[in-house]
């Protein structure tokens, strides 16, 4: 018979404290596995019930604010009278917060977001990699345009200087590869590194 491992992939209560340090707010499905799987149960299977009914997304359902909140307020008081030393009182403030909250974080919603941003880093480092190539292309450049394979002919437009001249190319070729293309502000920022230098400071804070 084959090892089973399932386990070590399942999300505990202790899992989903550390994905919080690490990531941020963790999703409404790993709040709900983890509070499923707490052995003796974390709460009467009537209260489990409406847990699920907040927490999972095929259950939940638009309209009917007041029975929601009436839902989240039995929860949070049952929660908040919780004495037990085997489930890290994080968690249990964490399942407190997104019930008092009412904001939820779906899987759907976290993968989209995780997409956008490695979709926004890809196109970062495009830009960042054009406009070297172009600025150093245009130091020998002697026609009004530059070859590259394979973005072919690439036009140099007319500019006040080197910098400015490899920034509009950079610009006019992203918006031919992956249009809609930032400003050209925004591409003067990153390239110079004020957005990554404004990002690392953003997360000293």
């Amino acid at each position: 018979m084959p090892a089973d491992f399932s386990h070590l992939s399942a999300t505990t209560a202790d899992m989903v404290v550390g994905y919080k340090v690490r990531y941020g707010q963790p999703t409404d499905e790993m709040l709900l596995e983890a509070a499923e799987r707490i052995d003796p149960p974390l709460m009467s299977p009537e209260l489990m019930e409406l847990l699920r009914t907040e927490l999972d997304p095929a259950r939940q359902r638009r309209g009917r604010p007041r029975q929601g909140i009436r839902r989240a307020a039995t929860l949070t008081d049952h929660l908040r009278e919780l004495a037990r030393t085997d489930i890290p009182p994080r968690f249990v403030e964490l399942l407190i917060g997104r019930l008092t909250s009412g904001k939820g974080l779906r899987e759907f919603t976290r993968a989209l977001r995780a997409y956008r941003t490695i979709s926004k880093l890809r196109r970062d480092n495009l830009i960042r990699g054009l406009y070297r190539i172009f600025y150093e292309r245009l130091e020998t450049a002697t026609k009004g345009h530059i070859e590259h394979a394979p973005l072919g002919k690439v036009v140099i437009p007319a500019a006040a200087n080197r910098s400015e001249r490899a920034l509009k190319m950079t610009a006019e070729t992203m918006q031919r590869l992956m249009p809609p293309c930032p400003s050209e502000a925004t591409i003067r920022n990153l390239v110079s590194g004020k957005i990554r230098r404004g990002f690392r400071e953003s997360k000293r804070r």
